[in-house]
């Protein structure tokens, strides 16, 4: 650990914290929880498994369902020789045989598959790694779920363009080649952000379909050809308040992350959620509004004007008229067409 009696290193600095009982978490293979506890509940078990709490710096780091990619993060940030360690030991091949010598059931199945496969392509080859990219960039460009590798369409289709690729599974896309090419990505992405002057920053909060708080972070810049860039950095899970104390340190973490000074932070757009105002006030930053936000409203309040209303009302009421009966519908075009008018 870094740490060492009351005082722990965080950052580039040592601060003086309590040192909270944490409860290990439980059937997990991932190094990363080496150094991430859970607060104990009363009967001793963990209190809220999305909130696990680092055991270096005793700080807690959203975590929904158990997601390691915030926990990463903050060791890469915080704690990089710890990162580093963990990202050594994660990338460890893992051992094919059991304790008595004896080949494991998972060697076993993978020698059975070699050996149907020998008409498939080896992995290795350049051609097999440019298909597989290609899937991964469909997967991520159109936002398909991963389960489409393993649909009967889609196999069919891949074979048909090439019978002999073999189809890498679920399970390697999603921990093999999507983080591979979120890390290329995000070189890209760091190495046009160290050669901005300045940037601005959109920030906007959302709830998804099971009411679960979440933060989107953005930022633009034009680049030293005046050309226009924009990234979404971030989306991080909100496991706590909406608050904007929350929201503040949520900024700071992607900031932070992606190494942004903000001092080089020209103004911040938002939307006019009072959370997120509130902690543009708490970090100093400039704010404007959304303009596409306000204009809504502007519509909006429109819209609720008593003698607009009726005339949407008489329009919905002449519409369905024509579109629920097929030979109304019918006369009406015939009608256009006597007078002249566009048919729609």
């Amino acid at each position: 650990m870094e740490g060492d009696g009351d005082f722990v290193h965080c950052g580039s600095a040592f601060v003086k914290i309590e040192r909270p009982q944490l409860v290990e978490k439980s059937n997990t293979t991932s190094e990363v929880w080496r150094y991430f506890g859970f607060q104990p509940g009363s009967d001793g078990r963990p209190e809220n498994i999305e909130t696990p709490v680092c055991k270096i710096c005793f700080r807690v780091i959203p975590a929904k369902a158990s997601n390691t990619s915030n926990l990463y993060a903050h060791l890469k940030s915080q704690h990089p020789h710890i990162y580093i360690e963990v990202k050594s030991k994660s990338n460890q091949a893992p051992t094919t045989s059991t304790s008595s010598g004896e080949p494991s059931k998972e060697h076993t199945t993978m020698m059975r598959e070699i050996f149907q496969r020998k008409d498939k392509f080896d992995p290795k080859p350049r051609e097999h790694r440019e298909l597989t990219k290609a899937v991964t960039y469909y997967i991520t460009k159109d936002r398909m779920p991963l389960n489409i590798v393993s649909k009967p369409g889609f196999q069919h289709l891949l074979s048909k363009f090439n019978p002999k690729y073999d189809l890498p599974s679920k399970n390697y896309f999603s921990r093999v080649a999507l983080p591979s090419l979120y890390a290329d990505v995000r070189k890209v992405v760091e190495r046009e952000l160290k050669s901005a002057d300045c940037f601005a920053a959109t920030v906007e909060t959302w709830t998804c379909r099971s009411n679960e708080m979440y933060v989107t972070c953005g930022v633009q810049f034009v680049d030293s050809d005046w050309i226009l860039k924009t990234h979404c950095l971030q989306t991080q899970y909100l496991p706590d308040e909406h608050t904007g104390q929350s929201l503040k340190c949520a900024l700071e973490d992607v900031l932070e992350e992606w190494g942004l000074d903000t001092t080089n932070l020209v103004a911040v757009t938002t939307d006019n959620e009072p959370a997120v105002k509130h902690a543009c006030e708490l970090l100093s930053w400039k704010r404007l509004n959304c303009f596409s936000q306000n204009l809504q409203c502007s519509i909006q309040k429109g819209l609720d004007d008593s003698r607009i209303e009726r005339i949407i009302q008489l329009s919905r009421q002449i519409f369905s008229q024509f579109s629920r009966s097929w030979k109304r519908k019918k006369e009406f075009s015939i009608a256009q067409g006597q007078k002249g008018l566009p048919r729609n």
